[in-house]
């Protein structure tokens, strides 16, 4: 029983430590954001892109933060006349050295979001 246990607690905790960014939708919201690769090294780059289904406004707020929630780089992305979106973000050091889940947060009008 106790080997159960562990094993299940094992698999969760794997599957939301390594629950890739790669192709994370907000379809609810209006937004399908993605980004190009599951998992990044220091000095990859990242390609952030996606769509929002109604274009209110010009512009979407992204910003990128660390394993300890500080903020790396924030970032104001256009939207194209096809209501598209994307943003080349370089991860250097010594910005991007420590291991971790990174989290990028969209804001769109009201909609906040979290990848």
């Amino acid at each position: 029983m106790s080997r159960k246990i562990v094993l299940t607690s094992f698999i969760v905790i794997f599957v939301f430590t390594f629950a890739p960014l790669y192709a994370e939708a907000f379809e609810d919201t209006g937004i399908v954001a993605r980004t190009d690769k599951e998992y990044y090294e220091t000095g990859d780059t990242l390609t952030f892109s996606g769509q929002v289904e109604e274009k209110k406004m010009p512009i979407l707020a992204l910003r990128v933060y660390d394993p300890t929630g500080a903020i790396l780089s924030a970032n104001n992305v256009e939207i194209d006349d096809n209501n598209s979106f994307s943003k080349i973000i370089s991860l250097d050091s010594p910005f991007y050295v420590q291991l971790g889940t990174y989290s990028i947060k969209i804001d769109y009008g009201k909609l906040n979001k979290e990848i």
